[in-house]
């Protein structure tokens, strides 16, 4: 039993030490091999779209609406529409709530008039100050 454990110890120290002289190598080697694969993914769609494309245009047989018929495109449709509402929640417990077009150009309108308001303001605070800088330096 103690020459097992002293034997995994020892791989265990050996492994570390490798596995710091092999990060790069196996970085390198994962970014290829992702890279290939996304390659060979990418390249199979385009010749799917390819083949679709030349059966529509010779109309050798119907074509399906959706080229994946089944639970999987069910599933993605629940998940987009689970994603939307819990969206919805995480949105509405911050306080957060979905507006009309026409709720927020009122709430746009309310803050440019806000804003002339403030501008108006200034620019007579800045009449002001100039009649009164006219003023003393006149005197």
């Amino acid at each position: 039993m103690y020459v097992h454990l002293r034997f995994s110890s020892q791989l265990r120290v050996e492994s570390l030490k490798a596995g710091l002289r092999a990060v790069i190598p196996g970085a390198i080697t994962v970014g290829v091999v992702a890279t290939l694969l996304q390659l060979g993914c990418n390249e199979f769609a385009v010749q799917r779209l390819k083949l679709i494309a030349r059966q529509r245009l010779s109309g050798d047989g119907p074509i399906p609406a959706d080229p994946q018929p089944g639970p999987t495109s069910r599933y993605s449709e629940l998940s987009e529409h689970k994603s939307t509402s819990l969206k919805t929640r995480v949105l509405s417990l911050l306080g957060i709530k979905k507006l009309s077009e026409d709720e927020y150009l009122q709430r746009l309108k309310i803050q440019r008039d806000h804003y002339l308001l403030q501008i108006a303001k200034l620019e007579q605070q800045l009449e002001e100050e100039k009649k009164t800088d006219n003023v003393s330096d006149s005197n």
